[in-house]
């Protein structure tokens, strides 16, 4: 920062002052010059953190304390978070997925010790959990924020596949598809059962896609949604009326890209 200093200077001074610029002056002109401070090594200077930051984010980390290059540590079992330091010499601290508040313990170069919060921001957009019968009452069962899974689906879903969002993330859409093929079963319209058919084939693409699992894992994770969707005998029912029906159409893999997975299931 450049400080402004103001100086009341007496004629002699005032002209030497100005020969040195090549310019004249008359006694009592006031004259501004402009310095810029000497850096501060006397003034400590703490390395410090905020006290929290959100899951998958990123925090720069101070590289300088009191002029003076200050590495740090993660001092907590696994914790989840990396640090990385880039090309230009910037040390970022990267959080992972938590599935709750979690503290973690760093530690600067200089001995200062700070704790950090890992916020968990993913269970705060879950929908009130339903109370068990009345979320079992109806194929289309309660989804109150109406993004096409079942509130208690959702956090069945978070449950499992908290610490991994991209999974997380590609359950709901895998568990939005099979929402969506129990309550058009019945229908005898054949608009809405190809509609249907296609948004259940783009939902297995963007699962096996993003979901970032192995192939030969893919069948597994796929049983374990249809578990929480098709959860009672209704559900199963309709889910097995519409399998027969759809083992009757062409099943050409759907292309899909991630911005258009996630235009469903959003959270």
């Amino acid at each position: 920062m450049k400080t402004h200093i103001t100086h009341w200077v007496t004629l002699a001074a005032l002209s030497t002052l100005l020969a040195a610029c090549g310019g004249s002056g008359s006694s009592g002109d006031s004259s501004t010059v402009e310095v810029v401070p000497e850096p501060d090594t006397n003034t400590e200077q703490e390395s410090t953190v905020p006290a929290s930051m959100d899951e998958r984010s990123q925090l720069l980390l101070p590289t300088h304390i009191n002029h003076r290059p200050v590495s740090w540590i993660v001092d907590t079992d696994d914790a989840p978070l990396e640090l990385v330091k880039n090309e230009q010499g910037q040390l970022t601290l990267h959080s992972q997925d938590v599935v709750e508040d979690t503290q973690v313990e760093l530690v600067a170069s200089d001995t200062s010790r700070h704790t950090l919060t890992i916020k968990e921001i993913d269970a705060q957009k879950l929908p009130p959990k339903p109370k068990f019968f009345a979320a079992r009452e109806t194929i289309e069962g309660i989804d109150t924020d109406g993004n096409g899974v079942r509130d208690e689906v959702e956090h069945a879903l978070y449950e499992l596949y908290g610490e991994n969002f991209q999974l997380y993330r590609a359950s709901l859409w895998r568990a939005y598809g099979l929402q969506r093929t129990m309550e058009v079963a019945n229908y005898e319209d054949q608009v809405e059962l190809t509609h249907a058919r296609k948004e259940f084939l783009k939902m297995i693409a963007c699962f096996i896609k993003y979901s970032g699992t192995p192939g030969y894992d893919v069948g597994d994770y796929r049983s374990s949604i249809q578990s929480f969707v098709a959860n009672t005998d209704e559900r199963r029912n309709a889910y097995l009326k519409f399998s027969q029906w759809f083992s009757t159409q062409s099943k050409r893999p759907a292309k899909v890209t991630r911005d258009e997975c996630e235009q469903y299931a959003k959270l």
